[in-house]
């Protein structure tokens, strides 16, 4: 199995803007300990295949569910998305994606090179 899942979705709020929605599955029953939490203010860095990046900020602060049947902990967390980043989004394809835990930072590889397009896509 998995050490680190995560599943996305990009959101619209009326009025309010576009937000990033991650949830991570890790499975570890230590992972608040090894990670720590995703802090209000903390941001993930998208690395795009041409070197840019675009940094989202988290709005708010989660320190993660224990499941101690199957010895995982879920952290969700809730990313800004502004228009000129939006932009950036729709046009590049993603590398990789840099995210800041309470305890440091891990880089993760991202397998769907086009998720931000199509998730916009979807929302217009």
């Amino acid at each position: 199995r998995d050490y680190i899942t995560c599943i996305g979705a990009v959101s619209a709020v009326s009025g309010a803007g576009k937000y990033l929605d991650l949830e991570f599955t890790i499975a570890s029953d230590m992972a608040q300990r090894e990670f720590g939490v995703l802090d209000k203010g903390s941001s993930i860095i998208i690395k795009f295949i041409s070197g840019a990046t675009v940094r989202l900020v988290n709005t708010q602060t989660d320190i993660g569910v224990l499941d101690k049947v199957n010895k995982r902990v879920t952290y969700k967390g809730q990313y800004t998305i502004s228009g000129s980043q939006e932009k950036s989004l729709r046009k590049e394809e993603v590398d990789r994606i840099r995210v800041v835990w309470g305890t440091g930072y891990e880089d993760y590889e991202v397998y769907e090179l086009d998720f931000f397009s199509d998730q916009l896509k979807c929302l217009n």
